[in-house]
């Protein structure tokens, strides 16, 4: 556990994350009249598309500035027709405003500094006259989307949402409208937001590590030197001038590139995608970054400080290549010999052996430059300098060939079936096809580059190792206890902005109506009783529930076990072992290179009622994949120093756990508040108890009680159903499933009083709030399926997405959060007599945090009342259960776990016919019936010192909680 934690930890600190993968399908790429770039891949296997729009302009084409990040905020702020109801009168406000940023970013004297923003908070207000906030994701909402989001990277800006594919067009015309003629309405708030963005970031473990690490390694001329979000000093010097000039140098059509996934004809599409994107003016292709990162010469050490005692931490970072180079992917063959996901890499060796507690070698890659990284974590107390030898010795024999022809393949092997896993899916495929077009290269190209890993000599591996490795020159980063000063912003002197025209409907708006009209038919709800998924029996208690795969020759196979955490707390350490053991003819290490033989990948997992073992790999392997998965059920070894280890990196994980920033605190934090002594970590194994466990009796809970549940085995793949039935009972013993396995649910408490639960949480920057209410029911049974769907309707319009009140009042007018939502739980299905529950959450400046909290309060017991954003809030109901069908992967389980809970019907069916009918009077009826008269329970994480504590107590009574008052002693 705690391997996988640092080595987690280490990689996104220190080099991002890889969406590197290969698309099986067919993408057709063509060119908008505009000299827009378009890639259409046609997957009919869901009722949705994925939609993202790629301007090739990040942070690095504004260094320092933030203002490509600006843009991501910006964008959904609406344009000349969206989100006004009189462009011509707010334009009028809106250029004053710009010119008095313009000021701003000139005057350096504090008190002029203070007349000119109070002077902007004025002109905001006049302008807010005329905004319709948040219209935009509204019409989003409207015509079928879901997930709508953006992001900023250095290189790249991007934007996306899923749709039911129904509402293509209409879809077409927002994503197009916005591009045109974006309105930098309601700035000064969204740009107070971006101060919580990055107070957030600054919060959290290792947040300010990444950038000085990029920065020690770039070189301070460097344009990757800087953060994405851009510096506190630019932040508070915004200038709209040079915002404007950025967007019409880059936010160009032939500067962009347009992915549409999913449930369409291509052919049909392009002439409305020209109809609609056509409409982007062409303007000049930019000239972007160009060269890469001076080399490295000799060695030289940076100290960062990051707050984790007694381990150290050291990564060594060399000039690396591009996702371009022509010896990229030999390299990532070399980096796959020292560390793979089968654990059989050289590096993974010695942290089988337990010589260290985390090894690592990767590839960091952006458009214009690279950087190989190796990684040490020793072990506790451990030598770092004897760690790091140990690595270099073992990166040592890459670069000399001191590796078998067979783990070559393997690893290619490996490295081809994870690509291909990687695109499965729509969503999947989308984000590679986004990595792919922002580098400006063609499909093809891309293709050609992953099919060029099969090919892949010694040579190549050995000369790439040594290039990038072998150099001698490197940049030494060494973890230094402590931590680095946060930037100190004030909370802004200004009045909220509340716009004026809340849920109304601008002229575009009302056209569109008129043109795409109210709805486009029922959602595609997934049948228990469908036919897709063929259902056989395996033993007396062991069902196979099997589905096709349209798309590889990639199998899946997950065995769910039915007993858990919750009736044995001892399965979570069992789930952790066994990928660490043997079995009594083969050791760990030989067992991990048998199952990379195989390219089968082998996992065990623990939640509260299940214990699950999963297989992946290629269908010819299936039964061999089988035979040695049965051997290690019958005949593994827990040996005593590996139990140890475990239990040991168990309890060093808890302890990092509250090391970890606020925000995991607040979320154990939550589950306290939500069940008690129940909540998960409240009954996992103490260290204490951990350490107490025995080889044996884990070897007996495999084999004498996990064994002997109930097991649901969920097939996906190329094989015929009945073929796999029989492969699977001959291959594993599914005749012991005898065993049946009550699930375990336990109750969400009900509070008769307000309580407030705080844990400080020292120097933290921000205030981590959520609120918790419940709803004991309409009937003596529980909740009704009416009640249910107005909880449902209720918690989506208050808190669930950027038109709900939550954000429109906490972020949108007043800028105190950066992300401020709400969500609703029902009772589990075996316990409906339980109340239902709503939890609202939001994170704020710790200045900001009394005003926050006030505000959020006083919106349980007094409601904005909309009826534009009832409508949008049912709408979003609706879309989810369309755009979430389940991938041909996933619908097998889907169907198994309807099994689990004896469902019969898909409750989303239900939840439809309800809330289909339902509108703004049903929100309000509700919310004055259920909400408003409720008890609410408060529970914050934050810097005590920084809070009127009195007033906090005026809310209800304190009970002051300890990060270790959240876990099993």
């Amino acid at each position: 556990m705690l391997k996988r934690t640092l080595l987690f930890l280490t990689a996104a600190l220190l080099t991002g994350v890889s969406l590197v993968a290969q698309n099986p399908l067919q993408v057709r790429e063509t060119t908008l009249s505009n000299g827009m770039k378009v890639w259409l891949n046609e997957d009919h296997s869901q009722p949705k598309c994925y939609g993202a729009v790629v301007v090739r302009a990040g942070a690095v084409d504004c260094p320092d500035t933030g203002i490509a990040h600006y843009f991501e905020h910006i964008m959904f702020k609406g344009t000349d027709r969206i989100g006004t109801v009189d462009y011509a009168a707010e334009k009028v406000w809106l250029d004053s405003i710009e010119t008095m940023y313009s000021r701003l970013a000139e005057t350096k004297e504090p008190d002029e500094r203070q007349l000119i923003q109070k002077e902007i908070n004025r002109l905001s207000l006049g302008a807010a006259d005329y905004a319709i906030p948040n219209e935009f994701t509204a019409l989003i909402s409207q015509y079928g989307g879901s997930g709508l989001n953006a992001g900023t990277s250095y290189d790249f800006t991007v934007y996306y949402n899923t749709f039911d594919s129904r509402y293509l067009h209409p879809w077409a015309v927002l994503n197009s409208e916005r591009l045109i003629r974006p309105v930098f309405r309601l700035f000064q708030g969204e740009l107070e937001t971006v101060y919580e963005e990055k107070n957030m970031g600054s919060d959290q473990l290792g947040g300010e590590v990444l950038f000085k690490a990029l920065a020690a390694f770039a070189g301070e001329d460097n344009p990757y030197a800087f953060p994405v979000i851009g510096s506190t000093e630019h932040l508070k010097n915004p200038d709209q001038a040079a915002m404007k000039a950025f967007f019409e140098k880059y936010y160009v059509a032939s500067n962009m590139g347009l992915l549409l996934l999913g449930d369409f004809d291509a052919d049909a599409v392009l002439p409305l995608l020209e109809e609609t994107f056509g409409r982007i003016p062409q303007g000049v292709e930019p000239q972007h970054v160009e060269g890469r990162e001076k080399p490295l010469e000799g060695v030289s050490e940076v100290r960062l400080k990051l707050p984790i005692p007694l381990i150290g931490v050291e990564a060594l970072g060399f000039n690396g290549p591009l996702e371009t180079d022509p010896d990229v992917r030999a390299f990532e063959v070399a980096t796959g010999l020292l560390n793979n996901s089968a654990g059989t890499g050289l590096l993974d060796s010695l942290m089988t052996d337990h010589k260290a507690m985390a090894l690592m070698a990767t590839n960091l890659s952006f458009n214009h430059l690279g950087a190989a990284v190796l990684a040490v974590v020793p072990n506790p107390l451990g030598s770092l300098k004897k760690a790091e030898k140990r690595l270099w010795e073992q990166v040592d024999r890459v670069i000399a060939g001191d590796f078998s022809d067979e783990a070559l393949a393997q690893v290619k092997r490996d490295i081809r079936r994870d690509l291909d896993k990687a695109v499965e899916t729509i969503d999947g495929r989308g984000e590679v096809m986004m990595m792919a077009l922002s580098q400006g290269r063609s499909w093809e190209d891309y293709l050609a580059s992953v099919a060029s890993i099969d090919a892949i000599t010694r040579e190549e591996v050995m000369a790439a190792a040594k290039k990038y490795f072998g150099s001698g020159n490197y940049l030494r980063l060494r973890k230094q206890f402590g931590n680095y000063p946060k930037d100190e912003v004030a909370k802004p002197d200004f009045k909220p902005v509340v716009p004026a025209h809340r849920g109304e409907a601008s002229e575009f708006a009302r056209e569109m109506e008129a043109q795409f009209g109210g709805g486009f038919g029922d959602p595609k709800i997934v049948d228990p009783a469908t036919p897709e998924v063929a259902r056989l029996p395996l033993g007396p208690k062991a069902t196979l529930f099997a589905g096709g795969n349209p798309v590889n020759e990639l199998f899946e196979l997950e065995l769910v076990y039915g007993l858990g955490t919750e009736a044995d707390p001892r399965v979570e350490m069992l789930a952790e072992l066994l990928g660490q053991v043997g079995t009594d003819s083969l050791k760990v290490q030989e067992l991990q290179r048998a199952w990379q033989r195989l390219g089968t990948s082998f996992s065990a997992e623990s939640s509260p009622n299940a214990f699950t073992i999963r297989l992946a790999g290629y269908e010819s392997q299936l039964q061999p994949s089988l035979a040695l998965l049965r051997h290690l059920l019958d005949r593994v070894v827990v040996e005593k120093k590996t139990l140890s280890e475990t239990a040991s990196d168990a309890a060093t994980a808890d302890k990092l756990s509250s090391l970890s920033g606020p925000q995991e605190v607040f979320g154990v934090l939550m589950q306290k508040v939500m069940f008690g002594e129940n909540a998960p970590k409240m009954l996992r194994l103490s260290p204490k108890e951990a350490r107490k466990l025995k080889p044996a009796e884990m070897t007996d809970l495999l084999q004498k009680d996990v064994l002997h549940s109930e097991c649901r085995v969920s097939y996906s793949g190329r094989m015929d159903a009945e073929e796999v039935a029989a492969l699977l009972r001959a291959e594993l013993p599914f005749e012991r499933c005898t065993e049946a396995r009550p699930r375990i649910v336990h109750p969400y408490l009900s509070y008769d009083k307000p309580v407030i639960y705080f844990v400080d949480s020292k120097g933290a920057r921000q205030v981590f709030l959520g609120s918790y209410l419940t709803d004991a029911g309409d009937t003596p049974k529980g909740l009704s399926e009416a009640r249910k769907a107005r909880l449902r309707l209720w918690a989506q319009y208050f808190g669930g997405g950027m038109s709900s009140v939550l954000f429109d009042e906490i972020r949108e007018y007043r800028a105190f959060a950066y992300s401020a939502f709400g969500a609703a739980r029902e009772p589990d299905v075996a316990r409906p007599e339980d109340p239902a529950v709503f939890v609202g959450y939001l994170s704020t400046q710790s200045d900001k945090f009394e005003s926050a909290m006030t505000v959020m309060d006083s919106l349980y017991r007094d409601m904005p009342v909309s009826a534009v954003a009832g409508r949008v809030a049912r709408q979003d109901v609706i879309n989810r259960i369309n755009n979430n069908y389940p991938t041909f992967r996933e619908l097998p389980g889907v169907i198994a776990g309807f099994d689990r809970l004896g469902q019969s019907e898909n409750p989303d069916r239900a939840l439809y016919e309800q809330v289909k009918d339902l509108g703004i009077e049903d929100i309000v009826a509700y919310q004055k019936e259920v909400i408003a008269p409720a008890n609410r329970v408060w529970f914050i994480v934050g810097d005590k010192k920084k809070i009127d504590l009195s007033k906090l107590a005026s809310y209800g009574e304190i009970v002051y909680l300890k990060p270790k008052d959240l876990q099993k002693k």
